[in-house]
């Protein structure tokens, strides 16, 4: 495939798939998926009856198309399993493949900025973290910039947690739509998105993919944050623009089915890279055929289990299309990192990918509460109720205090509890 790319936007989005791997996790990741929920892809020639006939075999109560892929996303009635109605599906002569919804969780956890340890774009040989780095194992940055330091022509898609909208490193170089009026409750460019004027938020389904867990906005301040304007770090491409893509929640997991509306809205405004500082090790046919039909060039994070993905496979980094980039973490003495997948064949590329700091989105503490009386019962506005109400405080496990919330600070939950606690009023 052949894209007109800015070579030097694409060194950008290397780096930020790479640089993530703050603090790996290095367990193996299970297969996990949306209960109750499939992802179909149709044949050509499968009609709105044939489709009918197949969601009232299924179990299925409703059938979604996602964008213009011919991918479905079906929900299932109560009685109906994942694994009964794939079946279904998977032997029609109408369908082309029939898979669960997978969820897909984030590669990285941000650290604090200071541009003074950025050894991923100029390492001197400086110490980042109690570690000494070599000369030189960097991806060249400053060389780079003496050339081109990226062009707002070049759009970048963050499809992820979302973006903090108003960072003082990110807001300058946010992406806005040229065919849309900010809040005036209308869909001017007729694309289906109402006031998308700075992206899409496809978890809460509307216009405002504010970060919710910080990962985005660590990736889009490795990809474009604002240089020369005395805050915070440089981005590696400063002046490209970046299209904030939210669909992962505040624990940085989210679903194929809404990775894959994310894709296509970038590819529709224009993004011609698209970063993915995500995966999950259970292929899905429909994340790859929307990746593989895609006018894009998609940087993924190889993944952080340490494992040879030739064995244990990781995706989408693992996809084998040429618009597929897969990059492992290297350190600041140019070795692997120790948390890094690895493979001979389908891992692209290894870019700095620890230690790696970045931006951190702004937060604002509106209430607290520690529970260091010990008493719920004692503690003024506090109210619980329903079946199996037992709400106490307990403490965590090998801790002391009694600083947890729980619902039978004693024992396992009662069966067939329905219950709830309700805060204090808040402002």
């Amino acid at each position: 495939m052949r894209m007109p790319f800015n070579c030097f936007a694409v060194v950008a989005a290397v780096a930020a798939a790479i640089g993530l791997f703050s603090h790996p996790m290095a367990t193996a990741q299970e297969k996990l998926y949306v209960e109750g929920e499939l992802l179909v892809k149709y044949k050509t020639t499968a009609n709105t009856r044939a489709r009918g006939l197949l969601q009232q075999a299924a179990g299925a109560q409703r059938d979604h198309p996602i964008a213009d892929s011919r991918i479905h996303r079906i929900i299932l009635g109560a009685d109906a399993t994942v694994e009964q109605a794939m079946a279904v599906y998977a032997d029609d002569p109408a369908v082309e493949f029939a898979e669960p919804n997978y969820i897909l969780t984030a590669q990285a956890v941000p650290d604090d900025p200071s541009y003074g340890v950025l050894w991923g774009l100029n390492n001197s040989g400086q110490v980042v973290s109690g570690y000494v780095g070599s000369p030189g194992a960097d991806i060249g940055a400053q060389s780079a910039w003496d050339v081109n330091t990226g062009s707002a022509t070049v759009l970048v898609a963050v499809v992820d947690t979302g973006c903090d909208m108003s960072h003082p490193d990110i807001v300058e170089n946010l992406w806005t739509n040229p065919d849309e009026i900010d809040g005036n409750g209308i869909d001017d460019d007729g694309n289906g998105f109402v006031d998308d004027v700075h992206g899409w938020d496809f978890m809460d389904d509307d216009a405002t993919p504010q970060d919710a867990s910080g990962h985005g906005t660590h990736v889009a301040g490795i990809i474009a944050a604002s240089s020369d304007n005395g805050k915070g770090v440089a981005g590696t491409a400063w002046n490209v623009r970046l299209l904030p893509l939210r669909f992962m929640n505040a624990f940085s997991q989210g679903t194929t089915s809404d990775a894959i509306l994310a894709i296509s809205y970038a590819v529709a405004q224009g993004a011609r890279i698209i970063n993915c500082s995500w995966g999950g090790s259970g292929y899905s046919a429909s994340l790859n055929s929307a990746m593989t039909n895609a006018d894009a060039l998609f940087i993924c994070a190889a993944g952080n289990s340490g494992a040879n993905l030739d064995k244990a496979p990781f995706y989408p980094a693992g996809f084998t299309a040429d618009n597929v980039l897969s990059v492992a973490a290297s350190d600041q003495m140019d070795r692997l990192c120790w948390f890094s997948n690895f493979s001979t064949t389908k891992v692209d590329a290894a870019a700095p990918g620890i230690r790696i700091y970045s931006l951190m989105m702004g937060r604002q503490t509106r209430w607290s509460e520690n529970f260091e009386g010990g008493d719920l019962a004692a503690m003024t506005g506090w109210v619980t109720g329903g079946s199996g109400d037992t709400w106490g405080i307990a403490g965590p496990p090998g801790f002391s205090a009694m600083t947890t919330l729980a619902l039978n600070p004693e024992d396992d939950y009662e069966n067939n509890a329905d219950t709830w606690v309700q805060t204090p009023p808040l402002d």
